[in-house]
């Protein structure tokens, strides 16, 4: 399984990133103003959002990609809405669009506001059906608990001492459930070498988190 390429160039170069993501929006802004109903270009364009977020948060312009997740949540719940049957792997890429909105609001000084999302999000996430066997489902699942689990961490960081460690054991829960499905994807041979990365840096947050619960 391919991690995406805007993912992976959010990564490496955020701010030539930026400029592509915003381009390729545009494109699709344009597509669905001629055809409101054009739900593959509607999807792209959910995934281009989550895209430019990532990349305005790494920048450090938290005010923009928490618009940027928040936009690419409601293409994504709008799709999943509409689906006949359910798309389940829209609604899980929402959660994780959703959660990505949540650890910018715990940037900005909403750590409560945040912390009750995140504790919705879970809740949702735990009720999304799927089949396990589907590779590309316990992908995005994987996704969803990670970007959960970093939201957590930043709600960590900007509560008070005698909360930090309750949102650090929430934020390795959430980091845990990501590694131990990324860890059975891996065991039927459908994650390459960006997704064994991606694995790697999860684990490597929650050894993070692990440590600082340690420590308290």
């Amino acid at each position: 399984l391919n991690l995406s390429g805007g993912q992976m160039r959010a990564k490496k170069d955020p701010a030539a990133a930026l400029g592509y993501f915003q381009n390729a929006a545009e494109i699709e802004e344009k597509i669905l103003k001629v055809d409101p109903a054009d739900s593959s270009a509607e999807e792209r364009l959910a995934d281009t959002c989550k895209y430019m977020a990532d990349a305005l948060s790494r920048l450090g312009d938290v005010p923009q990609a928490l618009s940027c997740y928040r936009k690419s949540a409601e293409h994504l719940e709008r799709l999943s809405a509409a689906a006949t049957p359910p798309d389940w792997n829209e609604s899980v890429h929402a959660v994780t669009a959703r959660a990505g909105a949540a650890a910018m609001q715990a940037r900005i000084g909403a750590s409560q506001l945040a912390s009750r999302e995140c504790n919705a999000l879970s809740s949702r996430l735990e009720n999304i059906p799927g089949n396990s066997r589907d590779i590309a489902f316990q992908f995005f699942r994987a996704e969803a608990y990670e970007y959960l689990g970093y939201a957590y961490r930043d709600i960590a960081a900007a509560s008070s001492p005698a909360e930090r460690n309750q949102y650090t054991v929430l934020a390795a829960k959430a980091l845990w459930q990501s590694v131990r499905i990324f860890d059975d994807v891996g065991t039927h041979g459908g994650l390459d070498a960006p997704g064994a990365r991606e694995a790697s840096e999860v684990a490597a947050e929650l050894a993070k988190c692990d440590g600082t619960v340690a420590k308290q």
